[in-house]
């Protein structure tokens, strides 16, 4: 979901309170967060539209609170957004703001394909490299195109494989390998695709993953700050 216009002119800022950063972690402009003296002071949501969200802002406001490096109750305190970032990092948490979560782009370290796959392994075969990707390439998809499923999976490998230099026999043993439907005729599917994957679709599939890294704890650093006067009768951001 896109940012509006209103959160995004926040980006121009270089530092929040722990009020403004709770808000913005999930969404709320921090214009919608006001401060009450009532029961011994708290942080809650004016407006109607965010109202639903009081309970998430009142838990972020604690995890928050729960990170600073040295005891505080965030009311003058202000965080760089950048340390808020390589928090909510090291929490695996998303946020649009932020730009963290699983759909932002992560460095890859090292990358992972299976060894029967892999032409570098000593023990690698292209006829069962082969046959297996022919079995995927036909992996949800509708195979009712007239021809039986051997003579589908054949075509594949030509089309598909023709630079590995396979011989025609090879060929007949990896469409027999990779053949499903053995009793002849066109299989029943339910399936939706039209098209068999390709080779470079298939291969594509096998993306880098990421390796399980050990957490490191990430603290929030107060900075010096001098609120404004009045600051306590105000709202404190």
């Amino acid at each position: 979901m896109a940012l509006s216009n209103e959160l995004k002119t926040y980006k121009l800022y270089d530092q929040f309170t722990i009020a403004e950063g709770a808000a913005l972690i999930l969404g709320i402009p921090p214009i919608e967060v006001d401060y009450s003296d009532w029961n011994g002071g708290e942080y809650y949501i004016r407006s109607n539209e965010y109202s639903h969200m009081q309970n998430e802002l009142n838990v972020m406001l604690g995890a928050l609170l729960n990170a600073l490096e040295e005891p505080n109750n965030g009311a003058v305190t202000k965080i760089t957004t950048s340390n808020l970032r390589e928090w909510l990092i090291s929490k695996n948490w998303p946020s649009e703001f932020f730009g963290t979560g699983e759909n932002q782009p992560q460095p890859i370290e090292s990358g992972y394909i299976p060894p029967y796959l892999d032409p570098n392994h000593e023990h690698y075969s292209p006829e069962l490299a082969g046959a297996v990707y022919a079995w995927l390439a036909f992996d949800g998809v509708n195979a009712n195109s007239g021809k039986s499923v051997k003579a589908s999976v054949t075509e594949w490998i030509n089309d598909n494989l023709k630079s590995w230099g396979i011989a025609d026999k090879a060929i007949t043993r990896m469409s027999e390998v990779s053949n499903w439907h053995k009793t002849g005729g066109q299989p029943k599917t339910t399936s939706e695709r039209a098209n068999p994957k390709t080779l470079e679709e298939l291969q594509a599939c096998f993306k880098p993953i990421q390796p399980i890294a050990e957490k490191k704890t990430v603290k929030l650093k107060p900075m010096n700050y001098t609120p404004p006067p009045n600051f306590f009768d105000e709202v404190p951001f």
